[in-house]
């Protein structure tokens, strides 16, 4: 007997619907910190040109590179399952902001701050997805 493929779908659909609201829950975070450019203790405006960690590269070495990081989240999210598509997600989501930022400003826009770290929304999902697949994962599925 065939296989249905109709309800992978719609869950890769649903997922991807996921992946577009965190982006858009990202940039209107960031305009909004553009916009009002805090200076406290928790939020502090900073744009960031570097890498992680305001590491200095040249800007089209560090698009290059994003670009090809949402390419291989992408491969891998095609072929993941459960869990570990849904911190596939995740990533692209938070990788998918961060670029949009580089390629319309020339920087990402970094706000909260913890010890001596400022990162943004876009870096939490990043890690968050990647939290997800290693913990929730199923490996035989994904690799």
């Amino acid at each position: 007997m065939q296989k249905n493929h109709y309800p992978g779908a719609v869950k890769r659909f649903f997922l991807f619907l996921f992946t577009v609201f965190l982006v858009v829950i990202d940039k209107v975070v960031k305009y909004y910190i553009q916009k009002t450019r805090p200076n406290g203790a928790l939020f502090f405006y900073h744009e960031n040109y570097g890498f992680v960690g305001d590491f200095s590269a040249p800007y089209w070495l560090i698009v290059t590179v994003m670009v090809i990081f949402l390419f291989v989240l992408a491969y891998f999210f095609v072929k993941a399952r459960g869990s570990a598509a849904v911190g596939l997600a995740i990533m692209i989501a938070g990788a998918l902001g961060n670029l949009l930022d580089r390629l319309f400003f020339g920087f990402v826009v970094d706000y909260i701050v913890i010890w001596t770290s400022i990162f943004n929304v876009a870096d939490v999902f990043i890690v968050l997805g990647f939290l997800i697949v290693v913990l929730f994962g199923e490996r035989k599925k994904i690799w």
